[in-house]
């Protein structure tokens, strides 16, 4: 099977979707194309792009590539992701998105396709805890916060920390594109000491920060399917995150992390960090096996036409309303 997969190029920079293209490889030969339309570069992927060419075409959160596509080809799956589609008030879905199958790592997301008349199949991502060092810091409070979008900024971290005694704050200063740096100007007595990084030469680095830390504070409201806290999951960290997909799909508040309101900003009770870090690990230990088990349903959905999954969809409804099933 030839397959084109149709990227965000920021993700030729960070990997993210790396575990979906080590999987699409086991298909069949993949040719990336890296659009840049999110900054306005240049997209020369779209002169001479041939859709027969290839079997299967995967759109991973590029909703303008459909402008590209006919539409017509019978094999297409559109991989979107939630923090790209939902504005906080307004969930962006276009009747073109339908020519294709969607591939969701978000249950919420899921469902709001569905509701759209979409198709869609919902899987939850695990990473593998085997590739992730258990953090050695099982002692006070040693945090880690990457700056990424100003709702969540250090005041906000500073609020949520409250009077607690921290031995390290990390800031990796490293915002959105169109965000602006952050700028702060006093730390907090209870904060022994800080650090600002600018960047990571390489994930190593990141890795070992990580490994040093054992509380992790989301950095952005709502995630795709949010790399960032899974690895820190993984690495038995305590998460911090705002109460909203998909962090709330895979943390239970007090067990395995720590949600919270984004407009109640008071201190939260990190006294139980280094057990909900223990059960965190835990967390990614069963989702992963979980997921595994769900791969060869996962690649049957992938290879299969997409015209093929509605005649099965659509038999599958008329013998739900024979039987009078609800819809």
């Amino acid at each position: 099977m030839r397959i084109a997969m149709i990227d965000h190029s920021y993700h030729e920079i960070t990997g993210s979707a790396g575990f979906f293209l080590d999987l699409l490889s086991k298909i069949g030969p993949v040719r990336c194309f890296y659009d840049q339309s999110w900054c306005g570069g240049q997209n020369d992927w779209r002169t001479g792009f041939d859709e027969t060419e290839y079997d299967l075409i995967v759109i991973w959160q590029v909703p303008e590539a459909f402008d590209v596509l006919s539409g017509n080809h019978d094999n297409m799956l559109f991989v979107p992701m939630y923090d790209a589609l939902w504005n906080g008030s307004t969930f962006y879905w276009l009747r073109q998105f339908e020519k294709a199958k969607c591939l969701s790592f978000c249950r919420k997301l899921h469902r709001e396709i569905e509701q759209r008349g979409g198709m869609s199949r919902y899987f939850q991502f695990f990473p593998d805890p085997a590739e992730f060092q258990v953090t050695a810091a099982n002692k006070g409070v040693r945090a880690l916060f990457w700056y990424r979008r100003s709702v969540i900024d250090a005041n906000l971290i500073f609020d949520l920390c409250g009077t607690t005694a921290i031995e390290k704050l990390i800031v990796h200063n490293a915002p959105d594109l169109g965000q602006a740096r952050l700028a702060i100007s006093n730390w907090p007595i209870n904060i022994a000491r800080h650090e600002i990084t600018d960047g990571f030469k390489d994930r190593s680095t990141y890795r070992r920060l990580v490994s040093e830390s054992n509380l992790w504070f989301a950095p952005r409201p709502v995630e795709g399917i949010g790399m960032g806290y899974l690895e820190a999951m993984a690495s038995g960290l305590c998460v911090v995150s705002p109460d909203f997909p998909t962090m709330n799909e895979y943390i239970a508040s007090g067990e395995n992390g720590i949600l919270y309101s984004l407009d109640q900003r008071h201190a939260l009770d990190l006294s139980h960090i280094h057990e909900i870090g223990a059960r965190a690990r835990a967390t990614i230990e069963r989702g992963f096996e979980s997921w595994q088990r769900a791969l060869p349903e996962m690649l049957d959905f992938i290879v299969t036409p997409t015209a093929r999954l509605r005649k099965t969809n659509l038999l599958k409804r008329i013998a739900r309303t024979l039987r009078g099933d609800k819809l």
